[in-house]
């Protein structure tokens, strides 16, 4: 399910700077960056990042 998750949350974002580079609309911009956020927070409540990611680091 996280995968369905994080990919659905990946193509919005991929899709949207498409649209960005489409049309030169400053809010979706707006949109990617809240899509960046979500996938950052969702990475770091569900662990994945410090699993991944940052493996060497203590915290």
């Amino acid at each position: 399910m996280m995968g369905i998750y994080f990919g659905g949350l990946l193509f919005m974002l991929i899709y949207n700077l498409f649209l960005y580079f489409s049309t030169r609309m400053r809010e979706y911009v707006w949109y990617v960056l809240y899509l960046l956020a979500a996938l950052a927070f969702a990475q770091a409540s569900f662990g994945l990042g410090q699993r991944y990611l940052y493996t060497d680091q203590p915290f």
